[in-house]
């Protein structure tokens, strides 16, 4: 983990995507079948089968006009199946209502450019590289995680600098946080971020800080040990919807489950798991854990119960 630069990638995928529930809108009992067409065609969307899914995307929009996601994938379905004229009306369409993030931007450009003759004099920017150590008061070195909140914001942690740097949408530093005075972070190397709240495990503290997406400090837990609530190296970290916190305490051999205050509430791997660290929730609770001693991937139910690997 010895990287001096960050390079932020923004492409165009057709990779399988997955359906989480925080995406999709809340339904009146009326538009329970826009839900149901849009499920078709998302299965469609992942198998390759756009001609299909544009069917089913647009019964859910005809149900639920105002259904952003259906709309995005069926913009995606039209780029991926060669109709980017209508592509680029479904994005357009977005862009008068809530607007597009930079990615979708830089297709809608592209689209235009290509659909008038590419005869515009006009640069598309696909990718951006932020280079820590030219940035001054916003310096960082060897960044070690990096998050996109729902505004577009981006936070660029760094284990070097101990620091969290957070960029606007269009790639401008605006912030350069590492914590209160005494209490500053020391060897970050992970951290999750959900709504205003951002969870960062200190590898070298054996602390987990809270901090919202404003810098302000709010609170740190943890101490170097073995019992419930301490820490030997903590290293990935997970935020859920449900206001609960899963660290990988790589030293330990386990995660620990706890309250977003710190309180301990389960300890998970235990006699499975060595040297774990990044982990990741799926919607169904399942839990999934890079277990580097074990050069595997181990799964966990809810309840922490090992599923497989």
């Amino acid at each position: 983990m010895h990287f001096h630069r960050l390079f932020i990638i923004l492409v165009f995928t057709s990779a399988t995507l997955s359906l989480s529930s925080d995406g999709l809108p809340n339904f009146s009992i009326q538009e329970k079948e826009a839900r149901t067409q849009f499920t078709r065609g998302f299965s469609y969307f992942n198998n390759s089968q756009y001609s299909s899914a544009r069917e089913n995307f647009l019964k859910a929009l005809s149900i639920k006009n105002d259904f952003t996601l259906a709309r995005l994938l069926l913009s995606n379905s039209y780029y991926l199946s060669g109709d980017w004229p209508e592509s680029m009306s479904e994005l357009e369409q977005i862009e008068g209502t809530i607007g597009l993030n930079q990615i979708q931007k830089a297709r809608l450009d592209a689209l235009r450019i290509n659909l008038a003759g590419g005869s515009q004099d006009l640069t598309v920017r696909y990718y951006s590289a932020i280079l820590g150590d030219e940035l001054r008061r916003f310096r960082f070195r060897n960044p070690s995680d990096v998050a996109v909140d729902d505004d577009g914001f981006l936070y660029v942690l760094s284990f070097d600098t101990a620091n969290i740097v957070k960029f606007d949408p269009n790639g401008n530093p605006i912030d350069n946080f590492k914590g209160s005075l005494g209490r500053n972070l020391t060897g970050p190397l992970f951290f999750s971020l959900r709504a205003n709240s951002i969870f960062v495990a200190d590898f070298k503290a054996d602390k987990i800080y809270e901090f919202n997406t404003r810098g302000e400090y709010i609170n740190r837990f943890g101490s170097s040990g073995k019992t419930n609530g301490a820490f030997h190296g903590p290293t990935g970290i997970f935020y859920t919807k449900n206001g609960y916190l899963y660290v990988s305490d790589s030293g330990n051999n386990r995660i620990q489950k706890l309250k977003s205050d710190g309180t301990f509430v389960q300890e998970i791997g235990v006699g499975i798991l060595r040297n774990p660290s990044g982990l990741k929730i799926n919607s169904k609770g399942e839990i999934y854990v890079a277990d580097r001693g074990n050069s595997r991937i181990a799964v966990f139910d809810p309840e922490g119960n090992f599923l497989r690997e």
